[in-house]
């Protein structure tokens, strides 16, 4: 689409700030028509201040915000799997959270991340919801159990404390997880030890693995 003008920022009119030290040379009209809320936003700037400068930096998921922009130039979505949380806030911000946005992040090596970058994930996907996020949602939830599984024995505990924040409050909830997604049946065991080192509420006869 408009890779080029992204790339040079030739004929900018308006200056968005991202972050403390960075800026991006931008295109009024492009981001006008490719993203409605900007021209509220645009709109609402230009009321008050007669400069072409838009900050940014404060907005929701602002370190993510360069790769929605890009996206807004280029009609494809390209980032970090460390990145995930604040794009998909930053998408959220400027109404673009789209299906395609949501097959991206589903490709990802999301199981490649550690438990509490899972957790900001899932967080950002629960407060900022739209229309296909739950299978996201669900994606990383069951990578959040499975990474869990296999953290050091040193950092169980905060393990343990994030399964508490995602509501899996007893360890028979845990298991039915481990047991539907876990093909090595020696890390579901290796799970059960770990959590129970750790004095996880059991609930009553939970079941076995045949």
């Amino acid at each position: 689409m408009f890779k080029e003008l992204w790339e040079s920022g030739d004929g900018s009119d308006v200056t968005v700030i991202i972050s403390a030290d960075e800026e991006l040379a931008l295109h009024k009209f492009l981001l006008v028509n490719r993203c409605p809320v900007f021209k509220g936003l645009l709109n609402s700037h230009s009321a008050e201040s007669k400069d072409d400068t838009l900050d940014l930096k404060d907005a929701p998921g602002s370190k993510g915000m360069k790769y929605v922009l890009q996206h807004l130039y280029t009609d494809m979505w390209d980032f970090p799997v460390q990145a995930t949380a604040d794009v998909w806030a930053a998408a959220h911000y400027l109404g673009v959270c789209s299906k395609a946005l949501i097959e991206y992040i589903s490709k990802l090596p999301l199981d490649q991340l550690e438990p509490p970058a899972m957790l900001e994930i899932y967080m950002s996907f629960k407060k900022h919801s739209a229309e296909g996020s739950q299978s996201v949602r669900d994606l990383v939830h069951r990578n959040f159990y499975f990474s869990c599984a296999k953290i050091h024995t040193n950092e169980a505990c905060q393990g343990v404390e994030l399964s508490r924040k995602l509501h899996m409050k007893t360890f028979d909830g845990y298991f039915r997880y481990a047991q539907k997604y876990v093909k090595d049946q020696n890390l579901v065991f290796a799970a059960f030890e770990l959590l129970l080192l750790f004095s996880l509420e059991l609930s009553p006869g939970p079941a076995s693995i045949s």
